[in-house]
């Protein structure tokens, strides 16, 4: 998709963050059945609302390109700031009531401390990897914009 010129500036950054979010939230989910942790659990939800905020973010990139009509003679571009107060106030929310009910829940039915096992550091040097690599992709955009400029000051010199 990036070659062909479908994904430009924010639409591949939000989708390179989606991908990523989600191959984390089905590792994550998988870790947490295999281990039965619940800190791994949270960390799937943590994961999952992750990938949810990314697809309404994208959808609401989407939908301010598009072109202006005769509802809104200045286009949609507004949109895009609506999703993420949308996305903001949904994790807020949805992150506080979890944490609530999941901290009421452990005072209430306490358990014993899991053993750390291989799954758990497999999860941790996996998103490691990952979390680079996505910085890696994110910053690169920055860093070739600014050779570019350096290049073309020094031509313009000249």
């Amino acid at each position: 998709l990036c070659e062909k010129g479908l994904l430009q500036g924010a639409d591949r950054v939000v989708v390179i963050a989606f991908t990523l979010n989600l191959c984390d939230t089905i590792g994550k989910f998988t870790a947490a059945y295999l281990t039965g942790s619940k800190s791994l659990f949270a960390e799937a939800i943590h994961s999952t609302m992750d990938t949810v905020n990314q697809l309404v973010l994208l959808t609401g990139i989407r939908f301010s390109q598009r072109n202006p009509d005769l509802n809104f003679p200045y286009g949609y571009g507004n949109v895009r700031y609506v999703s993420s107060l949308i996305t903001g106030c949904g994790i807020l929310s949805f992150g506080c009531g979890l944490s609530m009910y999941h901290g009421i829940s452990g005072l209430l039915h306490g358990d014993a401390l899991e053993p750390l096992t291989y799954v758990s550091l497999f999860l941790c040097f996996r998103r490691n990897v990952t979390a680079g690599f996505a910085d890696q992709l994110i910053l690169m955009g920055p860093l070739r914009n600014k050779r570019h400029h350096i290049i073309s000051a020094v031509t313009l010199r000249s």
